[in-house]
């Protein structure tokens, strides 16, 4: 059938086969190729710390934590934000106060705890 056609129409029958071949064979290798499955994130639900007497801020910190793992969070000023946001009461007054005063007070979220715990034990005591 094939060399019943002209030469050109015989290279172009043949041109288009191979674009095929081709075509089949790369969508084969892309349906092939295994995926890393994504892995989901685990959205922890953390009380809100106020910042009242005898609230357990270990605790709270610890839910913190957890939860920054579990949301798979490694950007330091992400950790800080959502920490931040856990916050309720006179303590987000607080650490949302220091942050307006100056931006760059909680560089990391070690350095936010360590704040946490100072304000909130300076706290207790002047209450008492």
């Amino acid at each position: 059938m094939l060399r019943k056609l002209p030469p050109t129409e015989q290279h172009g029958v043949a041109l288009g086969f191979i674009m095929k071949k081709q075509r089949q064979a790369a969508a084969r290798a892309t349906a092939s190729t295994p995926s890393t499955p994504r892995v989901a994130s685990l959205k922890r639900h953390v009380n809100s710390n106020v910042g009242r007497e005898g609230e357990p801020l270990l605790c709270w910190l610890v839910e913190v934590d957890t939860a920054i793992t579990g949301r798979r969070y490694v950007d330091p000023l992400s950790k800080v934000a959502f920490a931040m946001s856990c916050l309720g009461g006179r303590a987000s007054n607080w650490a949302y106060g220091r942050q307006l005063t100056d931006p760059t007070c909680f560089s990391t979220y070690e350095v936010f705890e360590d704040e946490t715990l100072v304000y909130t034990c300076a706290h207790v005591f002047e209450e008492v």
